[in-house]
């Protein structure tokens, strides 16, 4: 970090603000991605624990780490130089809805992209956002997780069995209550590629493959989130009494 030209004032802080967003989430240097740090930053001010001496309190905490991360080439690629590209209202782009959720694979980050270009003129900006958080994050980071080589749609299911089973809770351990409309939303995206295959077999014809996600799993998926999430509340109720 010190090869950067900040001031050894702003160095201090992005060191600072690393070294917490570290500690706080017991994260690893490795594991200090785009969305951890602008989640950090998001929390500090919300409790109000930014940097007394840096100014405003109300700003956002790590935006010089921001920057000196993405010099070092830490942060995948897309990803906007600056925190503040990410805080600013109104919409983002489609590459920018995606890195946002940084994915290992170029091509399928790409594919992902090509995809949502061509939803977008079908929905509406919400629906839109909605659909690339599903796809990029909720399930073709965590498949990359899963299986780090992954580098096709062809999910073996052993793989698929592992991600649906983790579907069933969201990241914090609570379970979800929207897992069925992912798997809607996962399987459309299959289902389109197929179609759109047919029609241009030149551009979309190698992302193919066999969609992973059965009738029968949107049957009784809902129904065994549900289960779970009255047992959580149950034993969380019995635990206060």
């Amino acid at each position: 970090m010190s090869r950067h030209e900040v001031s050894q004032v702003h160095r201090d802080h992005a060191l600072f603000d690393v070294a917490f967003a570290l500690t706080c989430h017991g994260l690893t240097f490795a594991d200090l991605s785009p969305e951890a740090m602008l989640y950090h930053s998001q929390e500090c001010r919300r409790l109000g624990l930014t940097t007394a001496n840096i100014g405003d309190p109300r700003r956002h905490q790590g935006q010089v780490a921001w920057q000196v991360l993405h010099r070092m080439e830490h942060f995948p690629d897309g990803t906007p130089p600056r925190m503040k590209e990410l805080l600013l209202p109104g919409q983002r782009s489609i590459e920018e809805l995606v890195a946002f959720r940084p994915i290992a694979s170029g091509p399928v980050r790409q594919l992902i992209i090509d995809y949502l270009t061509r939803r977008a003129s079908e929905v509406d900006y919400s629906t839109l956002k909605n659909l690339a958080r599903t796809i990029a994050h909720t399930f073709w980071r965590k498949i990359e997780a899963i299986n780090p080589g992954q580098h096709d749609l062809h999910i073996d299911q052993a793989v698929y069995a592992q991600w649906k089973a983790e579907l069933r809770l969201r990241e914090n351990g609570k379970p979800r209550t929207d897992a069925e409309h992912i798997l809607l939303q996962v399987r459309s995206f299959y289902l389109d590629l197929h179609s759109w295959a047919v029609e241009e077999p030149e551009r979309w014809a190698a992302w193919a493959a066999p969609c992973p996600i059965s009738r029968g799993d949107l049957r009784g998926f809902g129904a065994r989130c549900r289960r779970l999430q009255e047992r959580t509340e149950k034993d969380s109720s019995n635990s206060h009494n």
